[in-house]
């Protein structure tokens, strides 16, 4: 997403809310919430009020965010995790704890181990109930590389959903900035990222004023990088002086996107006035090199070709200088984690808890009975579906046979196809579900019913016990099925607007089991319910060796 991108991720990248209050030694302190607030926007206020804090584990946090910000990456990381070490686990500062180092560790490229501690900040925020926090985390991870794009955009997905369940509109907006910068990458439809970018404008217009004016300007550069420079111009009409913008990030970027835009309105006088505004203060080197960069630009324009080259070359120096500080403070940074992995490992080891880890196991039992669940169910009618039917049958079948039998039952939606060719698949997808209700609801708790597949349905009703006559225990599923035959036939089906549908009526084919396997009942059940639908369908019939008479249809 170019500019945007960036200043968006490193301004929302770590962000959790203050909700919900946690117990442990910091969380909810007043002073340290503000300046954890203030680190966002009001950089100069945050180093401020960081400055006047006293000592603390959460205090220190703070401190390595300040050498974060600076590029200090050896400060950062140090400060970082002497304040994870001594904030207790289980508190919101400490999840943000692990989430700073996870974000240092990205840099200096340690993937494992950044991957390892976002997804240990992400179970942090999770257990002290922080959506906003466990949003940021998904983010960051979808973000800095651990994942290629196809899997980066369902995690940015669902830290959107968390980021609009905790009411976050800065973050959520952000995040949407992001998803249009990968659905870019991924072919994602022009309408649909230009929907997602609506989107972000109306929620950080309320809730972020400095984003709002920076993914103006992303819309703007978009705009520019098409050669619609009218439509830049009305995105930009009303930007607010650039002396009204709280953050240096976002007064440099939103003063080069102007000047892009005067340059292409043959205005470059302009273009030199706004970037040269930016430089009377003292700019963090990266903005600084590119309001210099930009401005050569605009120099050129007007013809002052010796000024182009000078801010040319200060923009290249700058460049240069930063890199070479940077990768200083990474390769101390790299050997200060080199010598404290180790001890680190250690430490964790000795002070596992065994209650967190029964958490773990109960979580993950959840999860698997919840993977489970959804596994053996069909998901449009709810019933069981053809994969489990055939798994368990043949367990449960196992005590059927010729003194002992079972039942099988196929059923048939009668003209099925022409509902769906006449009302369309969602008025199918209606009737199919509130067939599967009636069905369900007409029949024991003990019976298994299941969508076999398309507008077919299977009931099994498994042996009952020893009887003089088994014979006439079976004809019992065919009479309950009767009976829902008959109420299928006079209830007035809707499709998915509530619409009035045709009679819907049912074919049946009802067969004993005899052995353990479903396999020869089901086919003389589905040969059966084909031969009542040849007969004209809204009726019960019953296979060879089943009870006689069969149930006579109900006009």
């Amino acid at each position: 997403m170019g500019r945007m991108s960036g200043d968006a991720t490193r301004a929302r990248t770590d962000a959790c809310g203050v909700a919900g209050r946690v117990a442990g030694s910091e969380d909810g302190d007043p002073a340290l919430e503000r300046a954890w607030d203030l680190r966002q926007d009001h950089p100069t206020e945050f180093a401020r009020a960081v400055g006047a804090l006293p000592r603390s584990p959460a205090a220190t946090l703070l401190r390595g965010l300040l050498a974060q910000a600076r590029l200090a990456w050896d400060d950062a990381l140090c400060l970082s995790m002497e304040a994870e070490r001594d904030i207790p686990d289980g508190t919101r500062w400490h999840a943000r704890a692990l989430e700073i180092i996870g974000n240092i560790l990205v840099v200096l490229q340690q993937d494992d181990a950044a991957v390892s501690y976002l997804a240990a900040a992400s179970d942090g925020y999770d257990r002290v109930g922080c959506q906003i926090g466990r949003s940021s985390s998904l983010q960051t991870r979808a973000l800095l590389g651990f994942r290629t794009d196809r899997e980066a955009l369902p995690m940015l997905l669902e830290a959107l959903e968390l980021a609009e369940t905790a009411g976050d509109d800065g973050l959520t907006g952000t995040i949407l900035l992001i998803i249009v910068e990968a659905g870019e990458r991924l072919g994602m439809p022009e309408a649909a990222r230009q929907a997602y970018l609506d989107r972000a404008l109306r929620l950080l217009r309320g809730s972020w004023r400095d984003g709002y004016v920076r993914a103006r300007c992303f819309r703007a550069d978009s705009l520019l990088a098409r050669g619609d420079t009218e439509g830049a111009a009305r995105m930009l009409r009303d930007i607010p002086d650039l002396s009204t913008i709280a953050t240096l990030e976002a007064r440099c970027a939103t003063a080069c996107t102007l000047a892009e835009l005067a340059l292409r309105q043959g205005n470059p006088e302009r273009g030199v006035q706004l970037t040269r505004a930016c430089l009377v203060e003292q700019l963090p080197a990266c903005d600084e090199q590119m309001v210099r960069r930009t401005l050569s630009r605009c120099l050129e324009a007007v013809g002052d070709l010796r000024g182009a080259l000078t801010e040319a070359r200060l923009s290249a120096d700058l460049h240069a200088r930063q890199l070479g500080e940077n990768a200083s403070a990474k390769a101390r940074a790299l050997d200060v984690w080199h010598r404290t992995a180790q001890l680190r490992r250690d430490r964790q080891r000795q002070a596992a808890r065994a209650d967190r880890l029964e958490q773990a196991l109960a979580e993950l039992r959840a999860a698997h009975e919840r993977i489970r669940g959804l596994s053996i169910r069909d998901t449009l009618t709810g019933l069981h579906n053809r994969q489990h039917l055939l798994e368990v049958a043949d367990g449960a079948l196992a005590d059927a046979g010729p003194q002992r039998p079972g039942q099988v039952a196929m059923i048939d939606v009668d003209g099925f196809k022409k509902v769906n060719d006449t009302h369309g698949h969602p008025a199918g997808d209606s009737v199919l579900r509130a067939f599967g209700q009636l069905l369900r609801s007409h029949l024991p708790a003990d019976d298994l019913v299941a969508r076999y597949g398309g507008e077919e349905f299977v009931v099994i009703r498994l042996p009952r016990s020893e009887q003089a006559d088994p014979r006439a225990d079976a004809t019992g599923l065919v009479r309950d099925l009767d009976d829902f035959r008959a109420v299928a036939a006079c209830t007035q089906w809707r499709d998915h607007r509530g619409e009035p549908l045709a009679p819907v009526t049912v074919s049946v084919g009802v067969a004993l089991i005899t052995s353990p396997s479903l396999e020869p009942a089901l086919l003389h059940a589905d040969q059966t319910m084909y031969a009542a639908k040849r007969a004209g369908g809204d009726r019960v019939w019953t296979a060879d060796g089943c009870p006689q008479p069969a149930v006579s249809p109900r006009r």
